[in-house]
């Protein structure tokens, strides 16, 4: 990733609709028919289709799972790519601060570690 690849991903980010956006499993166009959205609450309180992530019937336990695990990721994302974006260039500053330092100074090592260490196992 570079910086305008980075550039290009936060104008998409804003350009999407506002958050928080959330999962809805509503009735399908049958009784026996479900269908599960990404769906955003807007200003007037009623909750607005953003997508459809795709139908089930209602036994069909595995596909309806599967559909609303691929409806969170799409959710999620609303949240997550802004807050991705922003680690990349709190580290990007980080590495920055290491690279623009004169000679070896042991403090180095201790400000990599620093910037990194929420990140280990």
């Amino acid at each position: 990733m570079n910086s305008k690849t980075l550039k290009e991903i936060k104008e998409r980010a804003a350009k999407a609709t506002d958050g928080p956006w959330g999962v809805s499993d509503l009735p399908g166009c049958r009784p026996d028919l479900r269908e599960i959205q990404v769906s955003h609450k807007g200003a007037a309180g009623f909750y607005q289709r953003l997508l459809t992530v795709g139908d089930a019937w209602s036994g069909e336990t595995e596909r309806l799972v599967a559909l609303k695990d691929r409806a969170a990721f799409v959710a999620a994302s609303r949240s997550d790519v802004p807050e991705l974006c922003d680690e990349v260039h709190r580290l990007v500053g980080v590495l920055n601060q290491i690279a623009s330092t004169d000679g070896d100074a042991p403090w180095h090592e201790k400000m990599a570690r620093d910037a990194v260490k929420e990140y280990q196992p």
